[in-house]
């Protein structure tokens, strides 16, 4: 069963309408129920569902992720350095060293090292029109 949605900027609108519309009307102007009708979870309108993820990396207009739900079955992995699950922050700020005595510039350093991996392909679905 489908939990998450990632979708471009594009679809949004779409996407809205399709989990907060509890009718559908086909092309004959026939009423049916709607099958997504709060799928992606429920909203009270100021907010975006939280199974709805705009992603604006996706630059295809027309192409969508769905991803299963991580109860049901472990998709993705991720794992981090040492299990540091945040950035470390460096900064070089000794007034008798470096830039900081040759140029008055404070040199800042981040590093965040983690590894994402797939374990099982059938927890995710990609749909790309061509």
């Amino acid at each position: 069963r489908m939990r998450y949605l990632a979708l471009p900027i594009e679809l949004e609108s779409n996407a809205l309408k399709m989990n907060n519309s509890e009718f559908t009307v086909d092309g004959s102007n026939v009423r049916s129920d709607n099958p997504y009708y709060h799928y992606f979870g429920a909203t009270d309108g100021s907010a975006r569902p939280d199974g709805i993820i705009v992603e604006p990396l996706i630059t295809d207009a027309v192409e969508y992720f769905a991803f299963a739900d991580p109860n049901q079955i472990d998709t993705i992995e991720v794992g981090f350095l040492q299990g540091r699950q945040a950035p470390e922050f460096f900064l070089a700020d000794n007034p008798l060293v470096g830039s900081m005595f040759t140029n008055d510039r404070i040199v800042y350093k981040v590093r965040f090292e983690f590894g994402a991996t797939v374990l099982d392909y059938r927890g995710m679905y990609l749909q790309k029109n061509s």
